[in-house]
């Protein structure tokens, strides 16, 4: 066997996750099957430096809802790490920390990203040495043409078709807000937290 096949596969998925809901519980689970990767890393930002007019729900109950959403998923597994780093976060910085626990001669790392966060890739903080530390993979979402989208990148990148599910976090929250059902949007557990917390009214 080739050491290259004897490497661990790690997709990294960072996102607000305010909150997290099926359609990124799919994406991640598409990249497993699909790229055989050992496992996913949900990792929840501290504040996105693209969005930061809108100030998100505190980071202990996005983690404890991401941790809910993936709770009995081997194949996920939740890093703090951009939360306990606090202040705004950038992904080099992440990918840089996980470099130190799955070092090149034993991880490869995938970097997940929606196509409308590929589209905003070239304003990431260094992103040429992200996409050469992580192959990055890229998967549809609703409204966005994944091959113009891969079209447009400077960098190489892998696509991931998954089922075109119309869900947001930004649409949930709306619908919570107009007092409108949110079942089977996110996971039953999210749904609980978002109750008890009496989120995003």
């Amino acid at each position: 066997m080739k050491t290259e096949d004897k490497k661990l596969k790690i997709g990294i998925f960072g996102a607000t996750f305010d909150p997290p809901h099926s359609a990124h519980l799919i994406a991640a689970e598409y990249a497993v099957s699909e790229l055989k990767l050992n496992k996913v890393l949900m990792i929840p930002a501290n504040v996105n430096p693209l969005k930061k007019q809108r100030k998100p729900t505190p980071p202990d109950i996005r983690l404890q809802m991401i941790q809910a959403a993936v709770n009995g998923y081997p194949q996920f597994e939740v890093n703090d790490v951009e939360l306990k780093r606090g202040g705004v976060s950038y992904m080099i910085d992440t990918v840089l920390d996980l470099r130190e626990n799955y070092p090149p001669a034993e991880a490869e790392l995938y970097l997940l990203l929606g196509a409308d966060a590929a589209e905003e890739f070239h304003l990431w903080r260094s992103h040429r040495q992200l996409a050469e530390i992580c192959r990055l993979v890229v998967f549809n979402r609703p409204q966005y043409n994944l091959q113009t989208i891969l079209k447009k990148l400077t960098v190489p990148a892998l696509p991931l078709n998954i089922p075109a599910f119309d869900i947001s976090s930004t649409a949930i929250r709306r619908r919570i807000r107009e007092g409108k059902p949110v079942d089977f949007l996110a996971p039953v557990e999210v749904l609980k937290i978002i109750q008890k917390e009496n989120l995003y009214r």
